[in-house]
Order: structure tokens, then C-alpha cells, then sequence
């Protein structure tokens, strides 16, 4: 809710269109809830979720010498990388490239929208 408050209007305007399309029904289509919905796909493990997305939900950096290229598994290009094994640091910034692509497909758009929610 924070983040729909910061939305500037046109954007919140793209953005609750993009969740109207959105065809899943694990959550509803608002920002709040769409906001969980990484965690709803995750946890009744659609498409083997639980295996393919877990790293996308958190990074484990070590408190004792952090080191966020060590965590991130050396931010591998998108090719070359187990995707079992993706940072979610590294799914934000590809996700926010897939959103502001225009050339994405439209469902792919809000699957990175909704796993964007679930970040923030």
C-alpha cells in the first residue's frame, strides 16, 4: 500500500490495468494482494515453483564480510545462469527490463509485475 502511494498516476494507471488482465486466481487483483501472490505460486508449487523460484524471494548475504556478488552466485548473464539458482537481485533488475520492455508479451509483463510486488 506504501508503494501504491508513491505511484505517480499514470503509472498506478498501468499498473492496476496490468493486474486487471491478470488471469491467475491464487490472489486478487490489487496491488496488496497481488503483492503475496509470489509467495501463493511458491508455496501450492505450480509449475515445480517451489524448486524453480525459490532464490527469487530472498538473497543470503553472510553479516560477517557481505558480499553481494558471492551471494548473487557472481551475477551470471541471464544465459548462463541455473535459473534455480537466480538471485533475486538480479530477477528485480530483469524483471523491471521485461516491464519496460514494450515488446514483452503482456502475460509475461504481469507475472514480472506481481514478483516485482512480492519484493518490495
Amino acid at each position: 500500500m506504501i508503494a501504491q502511494a508513491y505511484l505517480d498516476p499514470p503509472v498506478r494507471k498501468k499498473v492496476n490495468a496490468l493486474l486487471a488482465a491478470n488471469t491467475s486466481d491464487l490472489t486478487a487483483h490489487d496491488i496488496a494482494s497481488e503483492a503475496t501472490w509470489a509467495d501463493e505460486y511458491r508455496n501450492k508449487n505450480i509449475d515445480n515453483a517451489r524448486a524453480r523460484t525459490a532464490a527469487w524471494h530472498f538473497v543470503d548475504i553472510e553479516v560477517n564480510g557481505p558480499n553481494i556478488d558471492q551471494a548473487c552466485f557472481g551475477h551470471p548473464e541471464p544465459a548462463q545462469r541455473d535459473r534455480t539458482k537466480d538471485c533475486v537481485v538480479d530477477k528485480i533488475q530483469e524483471f523491471a527490463d521485461e516491464l519496460a520492455n514494450p515488446d514483452t508479451d503482456p502475460e509475461e509483463q504481469v507475472v514480472a509485475l506481481k514478483f516485482l510486488l512480492s519484493t518490495g
